[in-house]
C-alpha cells in the first residue's frame, strides 16, 4: 500500500484502494502462475479451490509478477489470484505496469510524459487537433493532413519548417524563397483521374519523369535553353521569340554547330553520315552527279562510280570535276625483226603486235603486263627463204606442246596468249595458235 506515514491502517492521503483480480483453471500439475497485471509484494491473496492459502507456507509472491505454490496444482483446481492496490494522486506512480483510468483525470498543474500518448486525442480539451483558416487551410489531427483550398499565399505562413506527412493544394500556391525536398521526396503532379508524373533528385541526377501518354509539354513565348550547371556554355537553345521564329540551335563545347532556318539547316563543321538520300541538284560546291558523253554528247547521269582498269587518263580539274580520255582504240606495235633475233614484246605499250619476219630464226618473249589482260600477235612470214619461229619459257601452250609455226611465202599465223601472271615467280603467258591463215 502506500507509504503509510506512522499511520495505522490506511493512511489518510490514499485517495483509493483497488483490487485486481485473476483466476486460472488447471489442465494439469503446476506451480508457477503468471500475475498479468502485477502486483506489489506483501499485498496478494491466493484461493486454491475456494481455500485461502497462507503466504511464505503454501505459496511464494515475492518478484510483483509471479506467485509460486508450494505443492502443484492438479488438473482441474482453480486458482484465485487477489491483489490490493493503493492509489495517491499526491505520490508519484513508480510502476513498471500500465495506470488505467476508468474515470475522468484532472491534472491541476504540469503533466510529463518521457513516453508517447497514443489515441486519436478528440475528447482531449486544451489542445488543438484540428485548424481551420477561414475555409481554405484545414488540419486534421487524427490524419496529420494539411489542406490548402483556394489561394495559397506561403509569405503568410509564418514558419521556418511546415513538415507535414500530406500537403494537399487545390488551386494556385505561391513560394517565396527556397522550396526544400529533403531526403528521398519527390514532388508529384496528379491529373484528375491518376498520377502523370514527379521531379525528384538522387545524389548524381536530377529526375523529370513523364508517365502521361503524349509526353511533357513546355511552352514559353522566350527561350529555352540547356547549359552546364557551371559556366555558360550552351548545349541547346529553343528562341520562340518573334525574332527568331522557333529557331532551334545545337552546340558543342561553347560553340554552335548546328541552326534551324527558314530555308533549312545551317551546319558549322565536317557533316559524317553513313547515307544521304535524294538526287542532291540543289546541293553546291560539291559533284552531284556524273555525266558520260560520247563524242560531246551525253549518253547518261545518275552514275556513282567508274571503274578504270587501263586504257584511260584521268586529269582533276577544279571544283572536284575530272576529265576522262579514253583512247579510240586498241593500242598497236609493229615490228620487223632482223634474222637471228629475240623479239621483245612491250605488253604495257600495245596490246596488239604486228611481226614481219626476216629468214632465219627468230625467238619471241615479253616484257611488262597486267593480270587478266589478253594481246594477239600477228606473224608474217618472209616471201623468200624460211624463218623459224620459238617461244619464251613465259609462253604456255596446250598440253604442253608448242605449236609448229608456217614457214615461208608469206604465210600468216596467229598467237593469242591472255596474261596469268606477272612479278618475281615469273610471268605466264596463256598461249594458242593458229596457223596459216590463208
Amino acid at each position: 500500500m502506500a507509504d503509510k506515514s506512522g499511520y495505522i491502517g490506511r493512511s489518510p492521503s490514499d485517495s483509493s484502494v483497488t483490487i485486481s483480480r485473476q483466476t486460472n483453471t488447471t489442465t494439469g500439475a503446476q506451480s508457477t502462475f503468471v500475475f498479468n497485471s502485477g502486483y506489489d509484494v506483501g499485498y496478494m491473496d491466493v484461493y486454491l479451490n475456494g481455500s485461502k492459502l497462507i503466504n511464505a507456507i503454501d505459496y511464494t509472491a515475492t518478484d510483483g509478477q509471479n506467485v509460486v505454490l508450494t505443492t502443484a496444482s492438479t488438473a482441474g483446481d482453480v486458482l484465485e489470484f487477489v491483489a490490493y492496490k493503493a492509489f495517491n494522486i499526491t505520490q508519484p506512480i513508480n510502476s513498471a505496469t500500465s495506470l488505467v483510468v476508468s474515470e475522468d483525470l484532472s491534472v491541476g498543474d504540469d503533466l510529463s510524459v518521457t513516453g508517447s500518448i497514443s489515441g486519436e486525442g478528440s475528447a482531449i480539451t486544451g489542445i488543438v487537433t484540428s485548424l481551420t483558416a477561414g475555409s481554405n487551410i484545414s488540419l486534421s489531427g487524427s490524419t496529420g493532413n494539411v489542406t490548402i483550398a483556394g489561394l495559397a499565399n506561403t509569405a503568410n505562413i509564418k514558419s521556418d519548417t511546415i513538415d507535414s506527412g500530406s500537403l494537399n493544394v487545390t488551386g494556385l500556391s505561391t513560394f517565396r524563397n527556397t522550396v526544400l525536398l529533403n531526403g528521398d521526396t519527390k514532388l508529384n503532379f496528379f491529373s484528375s483521374t491518376s498520377q502523370e508524373g514527379q521531379i525528384f533528385a538522387t545524389s548524381e541526377y536530377l529526375y523529370i519523369n513523364s508517365s502521361a501518354d503524349n509526353g511533357v509539354f513546355v511552352q514559353t513565348n522566350g527561350f529555352i535553353e540547356l547549359k552546364r550547371g557551371s559556366g555558360s556554355d550552351k548545349y541547346i537553345e529553343m528562341n520562340s521569340h518573334p525574332n527568331h521564329n522557333g529557331e532551334v540551335s545545337l552546340y558543342y563545347n561553347g560553340n554552335k554547330k548546328l541552326e534551324t532556318t527558314n530555308t533549312g539547316i545551317t551546319v558549322t563543321g565536317t557533316v559524317g553520315a553513313t547515307a544521304f538520300t535524294g538526287d542532291g541538284s540543289q546541293l553546291s560546291g560539291v559533284v552531284s552527279g556524273i555525266e558520260l558523253q560520247q563524242a560531246g554528247s551525253s549518253v547518261g547521269t545518275s552514275l556513282t562510280a567508274i571503274n578504270f582498269q587501263s586504257g584511260a587518263t584521268l586529269t582533276p580539274g577544279s571544283g572536284g570535276i575530272s576529265t576522262i580520255t579514253i583512247a579510240s582504240a586498241i593500242s598497236t606495235s609493229v615490228l620487223t625483226p632482223s634474222a637471228n633475233t629475240v623479239v621483245t614484246l612491250d605488253l604495257s605499250t600495245a596490246q596488239h603486235h604486228d611481226l614481219t619476219l626476216t629468214a632465219g630464226i627468230t625467238t619471241i618473249t615479253c616484257s611488262g603486263g597486267v593480270f587478266g589482260e589478253s594481246h594477239s600477235v600477228v606473224i608474217t612470214q618472209p616471201s623468200s627463204g624460211i624463218a623459224t619461229v620459238g617461244f619464251s619459257t613465259f609462253f604456255l601452250f596446250p598440253s604442253g606442246s608448242e605449236p609448229s609455226m608456217s614457214q615461208g611465202n608469206d604465210k600468216i599465223d596467229l598467237l593469242s596468249f591472255v596474261v596469268k601472271r606477272v612479278g618475281t615467280a615469273g610471268t605466264q603467258l596463256l598461249a594458242s595458235a593458229g596457223l596459216n591463215y590463208q
